[in-house]
């Protein structure tokens, strides 16, 4: 005789409904932590692309900054010219470097042609950036195109001498007279900050 009082044993029915129970469960917390893991992956990748779009770019002599190994250099030169002289001022510079100038002509108005010559050019070409038939000052800036020499040449069309000043700030080599007696002190805005390389040769044949 069976005991009422024994436990009976589960059904086949139940104990599968209680498998796929489990199974569910199981399935259920897979699915979370695959969730959680992509959604950690997404927000790293957003990090990511944060810092970068962030992160200050190099600067290079191609963009609006161009961070320079030295302080950049004042330089005041005068030249006196006789009527009918003329002279050249000129800053040696790489292609990139840049300056702020003022110049202005005591004695009267001269003839200017802003230029420049490219480096180891043995010919006599340059090229002209700015000419003024009959001007008393100037100011500016100028970024050199390329390598080599960049200035003014003057010529006093009058009757009169004229002297020249010009003060010029910013990156170059040397500040150089080309033909014409000069000095290095004051120049415009006070006493020269570098020393006037003494080169000195003749433009011939210029005139504006």
């Amino acid at each position: 005789m069976n005991d009422p009082q024994a436990p009976r044993a589960p059904e086949p029915r139940s104990r599968l409904k209680t498998l796929l129970l489990a199974l569910a469960l199981v399935l259920a917390t897979l699915a979370l932590i695959a969730s959680q893991e992509a959604r950690i992956k997404r927000l790293a990748s957003r990090w990511a692309q944060t810092d970068t779009a962030t992160s200050p770019a190099p600067s290079t002599r191609d963009g609006p900054l161009t961070v320079h190994d030295a302080p950049f250099s004042t330089q005041g030169l005068s030249v006196t010219l006789a009527p009918g002289e003329g002279a050249e001022i000129l800053a040696s510079m790489g292609a990139g470097d840049a300056f702020v100038f003022a110049w202005i002509s005591r004695g009267g108005a001269v003839s200017v042609d802003l230029h420049g010559v490219e480096r180891d050019d043995e010919s006599d070409a340059f090229t002209s950036f700015h000419e003024a038939e009959t001007t008393q000052d100037g100011f500016g800036h100028f970024v050199a195109p390329f390598d080599g020499t960049h200035g003014w040449y003057w010529r006093n069309p009058g009757d009169a001498p004229v002297t020249i000043s010009v003060t010029v700030s910013g990156y170059f080599d040397e500040l150089f007279v080309e033909n014409g007696e000069h000095s290095e002190a004051p120049g415009l805005h006070g006493p020269s900050q570098t020393k006037c390389c003494a080169t000195l040769r003749t433009r011939s044949g210029a005139s504006i």
